[in-house]
């Protein structure tokens, strides 16, 4: 996860990278001006959400629920803790030693060759089926 940089930058340094060279002159300017609008909330850094609380509804029928975690391969374990261990640095999340009734397994995957490191994937499918649609 070491290639996880938080950093802030220019709306004319995001259009100029590489992954914006789909886009034409103007969508590049109109990127920039979008970027340099919202630039005190583009920090470049992970940080809380300050927006609205958000709440989600349960069906009636929803149980807590606690599943058997996935699989980890030996050869993910050292990984996965050095992904935790930075997701901590940069605030992403917390420790939690506490017990919970709610659990969704989690896995790693491991990024493409250039970027090492693991991607860290939640299975939260069990729990979708138990929330209420909000139109």
């Amino acid at each position: 996860m070491s290639d996880n940089v938080y950093e802030k930058h220019t709306g004319e340094l995001v259009a100029a990278h590489k992954n914006a060279s789909h886009l034409d002159d103007e969508e590049k300017v109109k990127l920039a001006n979008v970027i340099k609008t919202f630039e005190d909330i583009i920090q470049g850094k992970a940080g809380d959400f300050n927006g609205s609380e958000v709440e989600f509804q349960l069906k009636p029928n929803a149980v807590p629920y606690c599943t058997r975690p996935y699989h980890i391969p030996h050869a993910h374990i050292d990984l996965m803790k050095q992904a935790i261990k930075e997701m901590e640095r940069n605030g992403v999340t917390k420790e939690y030693r506490g017990n919970s009734e709610w659990a969704a397994p989690t896995f790693g995957v491991p990024k493409k060759k250039k970027k090492k490191g693991i991607r860290f994937v939640s299975d939260f499918c069990k729990l979708k089926k138990m929330l209420k649609r909000s139109p």
